[in-house]
């Protein structure tokens, strides 16, 4: 937690020293990562960032309908948090694309900002206002896990497997003049039960520098915790590597602060730092050696 406030400080620190600028917005929905194009700035879909969205289609009666895309690669580095298949540090890909047409639509949003744990979403765009859009969303809010552990008891190794999958749920977002806001109630992946949601996103935009900050939480229900985290269940039997763990619910929260600069009217370069933290009883688990998670990451990618 004091790292969590200390990144908190210094991000409200840096955005209320910033001159108050105006952010030139486009119409999108909550975004997935930064870009830019020609000194001007848009919201998209997917939590919390800003892109240059490029319209593919043409008039239609949804606002939303049309796409875009940006691709890019860059240098990330992670701080170790578990035992299990843990994205590794070193060269990454971005990929962060959305096409919608009369209201149905599929997403991919592997950009730098990925609240969700998900890969390919779909859904239904069923309302739209000046500042509010809801969809019928599909998505996975947890991603499958496998870990080993070495079984001291018996001498061999404990693997586990832990499939998540997707589930449809009620996506709820409002773009305003320089925040962002996103909501999503679902049912959980893998166990079944309640998830949900709920994000915030300010940027600020000086000279051609755009800030970003976001702040987010996850609600896990019990039997989500169990279902990943727990020992002693499934088949797995409690040993002295992996201890007996009853999971129980609690919120991750997530912070981000990040920034991009275009060097072109394709090309934008981009930065941000990441921190997440585990609700606090995951602790106690054999999954994990510790709470939380630092990423951070330069890249650079190409805007269509």
């Amino acid at each position: 937690m004091k790292k969590h406030n200390l990144i908190i400080g210094v991000a409200l620190s840096l955005l209320l020293a910033l001159p108050s600028t105006t952010l030139l917005a486009e119409e999108a929905y909550l975004a997935v990562s930064q870009a830019a194009s020609s000194n001007q700035v848009s919201a998209n879909q997917s939590t919390t960032a800003i892109q240059t969205e490029t319209q593919f289609g043409t008039e239609s009666e949804n606002r939303r309908d049309g796409g875009y895309l940006d691709l890019g690669v860059g240098l990330v580095e992670r701080s170790k948090l578990a035992g299990f298949n843990e994205l590794p540090s070193g060269i990454a890909w971005f990929v962060n694309a959305r096409y919608q047409k009369n209201g149905f639509y599929l997403e991919f949003p592997h950009g730098s900002y990925r609240e969700q744990e998900t890969v390919l979403t779909f859904g239904y765009n069923f309302y739209n206002s000046e500042n509010w859009s809801f969809d019928l969303h599909h998505s996975m809010n947890h991603g499958d896990l496998t870990y080993e552990f070495a079984d001291n008891e018996n001498s061999k190794k404990i693997e586990i497997e832990r499939e998540g999958g997707s589930e449809i749920g009620l996506r709820i977002g409002g773009v305003f003049e320089r925040s962002e806001v996103q909501f999503i109630v679902a049912n959980a992946s893998g166990a079944g039960g309640l998830y949900a949601g709920a994000w915030w996103t300010h940027h600020r935009q000086y000279q051609n520098f755009n800030f970003s900050f976001s702040l987010g939480a996850q609600y896990r229900n019990e039997k989500v915790m169990q279902y990943y985290y727990g020992s002693g269940v499934g088949g797995e039997k409690a040993t002295i590597s992996l201890p007996e763990y009853e999971g129980k619910a609690g919120i991750e929260y997530t912070t981000q602060i990040s920034m991009s600069y275009p060097l072109s009217e394709s090309l934008v370069l981009e930065s941000f730092i990441r921190y997440k933290e585990l609700p606090s009883d995951v602790s106690k688990s054999a999954v994990f050696t510790k709470d939380s998670q630092t990423t951070a990451a330069v890249l650079i990618k190409y805007v269509f």
